[in-house]
């Protein structure tokens, strides 16, 4: 809040560091963030933001969608909170990338890089850790491949049609 910037201590350089590893920059992302400010907050305690803070809030999220005009390939949304905050009916805690028509792209969800930390971080090889860099390879596969069935592409599968082609699968 300080520094009106997203992602800037050690949580953002968790999430700058693993987008690195997938050869993707700060200036892929045009980076968000549900709570903007701690309106019913104590200043200095840290806490859950409340329904409140949230609806405060979101009239600055609709407004970042509607600027964004659906030219966002992917959308990266981190945390359980930012999910259901912008997804709302739609979000899905099983359902870790989609894609969004309200949006026309990828919504790829992400554990909050603070949850990852308190797990230990990526010293710690936790399965939590491992889950987190998946979603980033998903969400630099839905850049590298846009549009609808982008992912599928990005997973270089194809159709299966003759036996042949079956037989030649398992050699």
């Amino acid at each position: 809040n300080e520094q009106r910037l997203e992602l800037v201590g050690p949580s953002g350089q968790l999430v700058w560091d693993e987008m690195h590893k997938f050869r993707l920059s700060r200036e892929n992302w045009d980076v968000q963030n549900v709570l903007r400010c701690r309106p019913l907050g104590i200043k200095g305690i840290e806490h859950p933001p409340t329904k409140q803070e949230l609806r405060c809030c979101s009239i600055y999220n609709d407004q970042a969608l509607e600027k964004n005009n659906q030219s966002a390939t992917v959308h990266l949304v981190l945390g359980e909170v930012a999910g259901k905050q912008l997804l709302g009916k739609h979000y899905r805690k099983d359902k870790p990338y989609f894609w969004h028509a309200p949006w026309n792209a990828y919504v790829v969800l992400a554990p909050h890089p603070a949850y990852i930390l308190r797990q230990g971080g990526a010293e710690a090889n936790t399965w939590a850790y491992f889950d987190f860099q998946e979603r980033f390879k998903a969400a630099a596969a839905c850049i590298r491949y846009p549009g609808r069935w982008g992912y599928v592409k990005s997973l270089k599968t194809h159709a299966v049609r003759t036996l042949t082609q079956l037989k030649a699968l398992h050699q």
